[in-house]
Formats: structure tokens, sequence, C-alpha cells
């Protein structure tokens, strides 16, 4: 039997707004490994302490013409990342089509967000995290032995201040979380390069030009 998501109309989007589509379920798939189209993802790190913002993501929607995907299960899937007493992100995984997932990591991979007045620098990285199967565990409520494993992506923050991200050597477990270590030293070197005695975003770009990124890219987005 082959299973589907239902994907939602949405409305035409105007600047800014990003337009997310919701994934619903038809009939009761075993686990993720039904939709082998999809790419599983969670953007959560990047949302709650790297400063991805609807802005960024409008304007790679835009320019590059993808589509985000959102499901949302009554399990549990991750740990730690409430909002302001909101569990939203515990519940939720992102999805991408397979032929537009390699553009879309690019894009966020190339992404840098900058802040001159406390000198920091953000970037991401993308990491694989094992997690037990979501719908398999909302089909049987609970977790067991024989629970399949699901391999998912997660976005985490790689700045000049700290790097927060997964810990791969946990394996899977049952709610995973991140953990705060720290700084990667390239980019602490690149924020270095780039921050010295700039005081505006239009400084740290021009020296941005002037860095060799190994196929990184500056883009700059209102905020």
């Amino acid at each position: 039997m082959a299973f589907k998501p239902l994907e939602a109309k949405y409305e035409k989007f105007t600047s800014y707004k990003v337009n997310i589509r919701p994934i619903e379920f038809a009939g009761k798939p075993p686990s993720l490994s039904a939709f082998p189209e999809w790419v599983w993802y969670t953007p959560a790190p990047a949302f709650l302490w790297g400063g991805l913002s609807n802005t960024i993501l409008s304007g790679l929607q835009q320019e590059l013409n993808i589509e985000y995907y959102q499901g949302i299960f009554n399990t549990v899937i991750f740990s730690g990342f409430e909002n302001g007493g909101n569990s939203f992100w515990n519940h939720t995984l992102w999805a991408a089509k397979q032929e537009e997932w390699g553009i879309l990591k690019d894009a966020l991979l190339g992404v840098t967000n900058v802040n001159t007045e406390h000198n920091l620098m953000v970037k991401y990285g993308l990491q694989e995290v094992l997690v037990y199967d979501p719908i398999a565990v909302q089909n049987s409520n609970l977790i067991s032995p024989e629970t399949p494993v699901a391999t998912i992506y997660a976005f985490g923050v790689m700045s000049n201040k700290s790097t927060i991200a997964f810990n791969p050597a946990t394996g899977v477990s049952s709610h995973p979380h991140v953990y705060t270590i720290p700084p990667d030293p390239g980019i602490v070197e690149l924020s270095n390069q780039l921050l010295k005695g700039q005081t505006d975003i239009g400084g740290v770009a021009e020296q941005f030009r002037d860095v060799c990124i190994d196929g990184s890219e500056y883009k700059k987005y209102d905020q």
C-alpha cells in the first residue's frame, strides 16, 4: 500500500510571509519510511538560538522557489525545545521533497547572521540525528525495543560564542536534546576576520567578499 501526505492548499505569499504547508497523513502509515520521497528535519535549534527567522525563510522561498512542509505529531520527539512554555518544537518535524532538499540545505548552510554591536556571528551546521520514528510511536502509544528508528536532520547553531547541537555519540534516545559546547575554532577565526573594526553590516559584507569560504555565500536579509 502506498501512502501519500496530503498537501494543503495555501494562499499566494507576500514579502516576509513564510508559506509552510502542513502535512496530514491519510490512512495509518506504519512509519516515516513509508514516505521515501521526503527528507525530514528540524530547524528548531536555528530558530530558537541561531536567529533563523521568517524573514530569512521567506527570502529563500521567493529566491529559490522552494516549499516548506511541516508535520506535527501527538508524540514527543525532542526535549528542550520549549519556548515561552510552548512545546510546539518538541512535537514537530519539517520536511522537504527529495528533489528540493539539496537546494534548501545548501541555502541554509550559506546563511550568515551578524550582530556587530555584540560582536556575534552565527552560521548553521547540519547533522544526522537518530529518533524513534514518531509515526510508529503514535501508532503504538509507546516506545519499545521493536520501535523503528528514523534518521532525520537537524540544523544546529555555529557561532563565535558557542555551538548548539545534538550529541551523535548518544545514539538513539527517547527524547534527544541539544547541548551547548565551545565554539568551533574555524568559526571563531572567520568571525575575527569579518567583524574586526566593523560597526555595520555593510562593512561586514565587504569584508566577507574578501574572505575565501569553502562554498559559503553571504546573504543579507533586512531584519
